[in-house]
């Protein structure tokens, strides 16, 4: 496929679903939870599922105070069904990802993410780590823009 190409490809939001929350309410009630306080680290992977014509996005979050201590960890994944396909797909097991079509479904994946943490945090030390507005491009895989093979999704 050339990479130059523009191609009409859209996409739906299947599902999202938390495959892990962990957390620990820190002993020392007086830390300073100040946006600057509060750190993350993010990790990205794609799946693709062949049968279905869907791609996953898998996100993980880690959270930690500025002063070292780790508070904790989400997990999620959202289901997307792709429609045309096809037209990423380069055989029957290969499929182009350009980074302009994943970076919307990353973002996706991202925003829910943050509502998840609010949503199960109320009352608790997540409800202080709110996930900042950033570029959803440094959140692509470090094998963005590669081709994809073998399907890892099993929805």
């Amino acid at each position: 496929m050339n990479t130059k190409e523009k191609i009409s490809i859209g996409y739906r939001l299947n599902s999202f679903r938390i495959l892990r929350l962990n957390y620990a309410e820190p002993e020392n009630s007086k830390l300073d939870y100040k946006p600057g306080n509060c750190l993350f680290r993010f990790s990205s992977r794609i799946m693709v599922n062949f049968k279905h014509k869907r791609i996953g996005i898998r996100l993980l979050v880690e959270m930690n105070h500025k002063n070292g201590l780790h508070i904790g960890e989400i997990e999620t994944e959202s289901i997307f069904d792709i429609l045309g396909f096809e037209k990423l797909q380069e055989t029957k097991d290969k499929i182009f990802l350009p980074d302009d079509f994943v970076t919307p479904l990353i973002s996706i994946t991202y925003s829910t993410t943050r509502g998840a943490i609010l949503g199960k945090g109320i009352g608790t030390v997540l409800e202080k780590f709110i996930l900042p507005l950033i570029d959803p491009k440094k959140l692509l895989p470090k094998e963005k823009g590669k081709t994809k093979e073998k399907a890892t999704l099993k929805k």
